[in-house]
């Protein structure tokens, strides 16, 4: 079932990502959760933050800082509005999966979210990598991700274009990478 085709989707949407390529496939144990909040931005940043608390995250992927950081500032601002929906007390909206969340980790985010911060080791203590870009404009906006990364291990996510990746990333997390050769082939 596409719930975003419905119309069903808080977000409003009646397209969904693979509507707009029918290359896009969702890999397997995905489910209709990824299909549903990855049916529109709007949808994704207000509901995504729910379903990633309902789980101890070991990583989170953004092309750049800014995403990843708008993120956790929507999960601070709607907090009281997924707290509800948590614990079990009330459904999401229609169109949005059920959540599960276990006892244990509804204390791990009581704990870790009383006053209202949002600091990655402590929401996920799983967390053991963050991948965005983190050269030329993205470097700038570095400093504001580290505030909720609080030591999570940053590496530089590879650099990539519509044809593809281009290079391995080191995993030590200097910015860059090495071309793979292997990969396509390249002009110069």
């Amino acid at each position: 079932i596409d719930l975003a085709e419905m119309g069903n989707v808080p977000g409003g949407t009646r397209r969904n990502l693979q509507d707009l390529d029918g290359r896009v496939r969702f890999f397997p144990g995905a489910g209709e959760t990824a299909r549903v909040l990855l049916a529109d931005a709007q949808t994704f940043f207000d509901w995504g933050p729910l379903y990633a608390l309902a789980t101890d995250l070991s990583a989170i992927v953004g092309i750049t800082p800014a995403i990843i950081v708008r993120f956790a500032e929507r999960l601070i601002e709607r907090l009281d509005a997924y707290w509800p929906i948590l614990e079990g007390r009330v459904d999401p909206p229609r169109g949005l999966p059920r959540v599960k969340v276990s006892g244990g980790r509804l204390k791990v985010l009581k704990r870790a979210l009383r006053g209202g911060a949002c600091r990655f080791p402590e929401v996920w203590p799983s967390m053991s990598v963050l991948v965005c870009w983190k050269a030329a404009t993205c470097g700038m906006q570095l400093p504001t991700l580290r505030h909720f990364s609080d030591g999570v291990p940053l590496v530089d996510a590879t650099y990539s274009a519509t044809e593809g990746w281009v290079n391995v990333p080191f995993v030590d997390g200097r910015v860059g990478g090495a071309v793979h050769p292997g990969a396509h082939v390249f002009e110069f």
